[in-house]
């Protein structure tokens, strides 16, 4: 390889760096503005933390306003992607959820993720409006109308919902 054809290729990859390291702090940018809303509704809201786990392979944190459930985050991890959901839930119905998905490169055919990250997908589920909306690495890529909606993550939720709000027990609970 002759000395031109290096330096190009030397630029071309720290262009891509760049460009890479671009996208990653864009699409954060994106889930900051909603996980920052969240947590502000949650503060205004005077909501009480509570730390109960109704599945040991899902983190949730719960937050609640007089005795009932209003905001809900669960983590979920996979050998090469993360998930993190805000549920906001009124009148005991869900409103809203945003989720947050992170794919990772594989580690070089071994067992999980390398910590890199490949792309960052939301979702914004806003069932009092019925629409969702899609973003992929920060720009947006589908938004419709809701016409039906997965009754098994529904049912899982609403799971959760029950027997947290059982085990807060009104802030009486044996915790």
């Amino acid at each position: 390889m002759n000395k031109n054809t290096f330096k190009t290729l030397s630029f071309l990859t720290f262009l891509l760096m760049i460009v890479t390291i671009s996208c990653l702090e864009k699409s954060n940018k994106k889930y900051r503005g909603l996980s920052s809303g969240f947590s502000d509704s949650i503060r205004l809201s005077k909501a009480k933390k509570f730390e109960f786990q109704y599945d040991g392979l899902s983190p949730q944190t719960s937050y609640f306003v007089n005795c009932k459930l209003k905001f809900l985050e669960i983590e979920h991890h996979g050998e090469l992607t993360d998930r993190k959901d805000q549920i906001i839930f009124e009148n005991d119905s869900i409103r809203t959820i945003y989720s947050i998905k992170e794919t990772y490169e594989e580690n070089n055919n071994e067992a999980g993720k390398n910590g890199n990250k490949k792309t960052d997908t939301i979702f914004v589920t806003d069932y009092k409006n019925r629409s969702m909306k899609t973003y992929f690495n920060d720009h947006l890529v589908k938004d419709q109308k809701i016409t039906k909606s997965s009754k098994q993550e529904q049912e899982f939720l609403y799971r959760i919902k029950m027997y947290t709000e059982k085990e807060y027990n009104c802030g009486n609970s044996k915790k």
